[in-house]
């Protein structure tokens, strides 16, 4: 099994298993997954992933925790996405009424689930797809989610409840658009239509993205490792996906410093520009897992930082950020990138031999050496670079 687990012995356990790690994005119930196959738990991840919970005409009710048996956001999202596609065949004008959502006072530790988290990530599901939402912002009793359906005209509600059952528990109840529960076909349809959703829908913007994705059978097999930070910002779970949506591997992660932190406990100044100071501990875990390179994202994750291990070839010093190469004619050229604008500045002299003093013969070899260093080095014409204009 992926992720260096071991089998828990039975091959559909272990499928089973392997799609919830791919699919679920909370990190309590993915590690408490990951510590029972550990573990051995094969009893209790039996009882986490033998059956899928039933949707019916009271909807769903479970305890909440791992596995497609129990209440947790991948079940929430999972059935959310089916009950749209559901409400899609249904209602021609779904984008135009929309659906309410309300939620009681239920947590569970654990599992990092609550009544209110399950609720925002159905909002953020229909919202995915273009349907109003109106979310309730306090917790509220269900009896407000018909009679918001019957008094705004809507589609449908949704109440994330499990009325009067164990505290462990959860549920998510459905009104119809007369405001009362569903009655069949609805609960049959809407079951089957959670069945053929499964996978998460990606974002707008991954799915955006992709349109730049050239070379994905070249991604699939590409053995390139690769270390990202995120800073202790916000890049880390949509870099991951980035990642996956171009079928890369996935970036190994700087554990102390993948989790959003306003504290900033690892680095004095968050900018993946400072350098080896920021970038030090993704230095370290490139060399521990044979990386070659590292991406570095600010907190806000809208700067990018790039590294790459090579071998120690370019004449630069630590404390410059300029590449000077000297040549066996005597010809010094330093290049440097601009700190305002995009554009390479480069710096050339060539340095006579004792007697050579023909000017012309100087000035010709020297221009010989730039047009070199320009055409070899720059190549303006693969790297679409403009040479400035004559002053």
């Amino acid at each position: 099994m992926e992720n260096d687990l071991g089998s828990t012995g039975d091959p559909g356990l272990d499928r089973a298993v392997r799609q919830w790690l791919d699919f679920d994005q909370n990190a309590k119930t993915a590690a408490c997954v990951r510590e029972m196959v550990k573990n051995g738990a094969v009893d209790e991840l039996k009882k986490c992933f033998g059956a899928r919970m039933e949707f019916g005409t009271a909807g769903l009710r479970a305890a909440m925790g791992p596995g497609v048996s129990r209440m947790n956001d991948l079940t929430i999202i999972q059935t959310t996405q089916g009950f749209c596609r559901y409400l899609e065949q249904c209602f021609a004008d779904l984008k135009e009424r929309g659906v309410v959502i309300g939620f009681d006072a239920r947590e569970h530790t654990a599992s990092g689930g609550s009544s209110k988290r399950f609720a925002s990530l159905a909002a953020a599901v229909l919202i995915s797809r273009g349907v109003p939402v109106y979310l309730f912002s306090v917790f509220t009793p269900t009896p407000y989610v018909p009679f918001t359906v019957s008094h705004l005209g809507l589609c449908a509600g949704i109440m994330v409840t499990a009325s009067h059952n164990p505290k462990q528990d959860n549920g998510y109840k459905v009104y119809w658009e007369n405001g009362a529960q569903i009655i069949p076909p609805h609960d049959k349809g809407i079951a089957a239509a959670i069945e053929e959703n499964l996978e998460p829908w990606p974002e707008e913007y991954l799915q955006s993205i992709q349109q730049h994705c050239f070379h994905r059978e070249v991604n699939k097999c590409s053995e390139v490792k690769i270390v990202h930070t995120s800073v202790h910002g916000v890049g880390h779970v949509f870099v991951q996906a980035a990642f996956k949506a171009f079928d890369l591997r996935p970036p190994y992660a700087v554990k102390e410093q993948k989790d959003p932190d306003p504290e900033f406990p690892t680095v004095e100044y968050p900018n993946p520009e400072e350098g080896a100071g920021v970038l030090n501990l993704s230095f370290a875990l490139a060399d521990r897992e044979g990386a070659t390179v590292v991406f570095a994202n600010d907190p806000d994750a809208d700067r990018l930082a790039v590294a790459e291990k090579q071998p120690r070839i370019l004449p630069t010093s630590k404390s410059s950020q300029m590449i000077t190469f000297t040549f066996a004619n005597g010809g010094v050229a330093t290049m440097r990138t601009s700190g305002t604008e995009p554009k390479i500045k480069y710096y050339t002299e060539l340095c006579a031999a004792p007697g050579n003093s023909d000017l012309n013969q100087l000035n010709a070899e020297l221009n010989n050496l730039v047009d070199a260093i320009v055409e070899n080095f720059f190549q303006p014409k693969k790297n679409n670079l403009t040479p400035r204009p004559d002053s």
